[in-house]
């Protein structure tokens, strides 16, 4: 389930980042054992949005608007992902 769910967050920042930067690149999802994630008895996720060593990317991670599209397109991307499961989210 984890994997469904980081497929759709990653659809949704992609998306969402696109729109405004034309050159974010599609890295696609990839799995790994982090320890962070290890036990979580719920779908999780680890979601980088960019490398501080690549000089484009480290000048958008500063950006409030940059960071402000990137989080919006996680939350769509859960969103599409609740609304998957025939769920819907009631919260505030």
């Amino acid at each position: 389930e984890s994997d469904r769910l980081a497929k759709f967050v990653h659809k949704g920042l992609v998306k969402e980042l696109q729109k405004r930067y034309k050159t974010v690149k599609n890295r696609g999802v990839r799995q790994a054992p982090f320890y962070v994630l290890i036990g979580a008895e719920m779908p999780a996720i680890l979601v980088e949005i960019g490398y501080i060593t690549n000089s484009i990317e480290n000048r958008r991670l500063k950006s409030k608007s940059y960071l402000k599209r990137a989080a919006s397109g996680i939350v769509k991307g859960i969103d599409s992902y609740i609304k998957d499961m025939g769920l819907t989210y009631k919260g505030g």
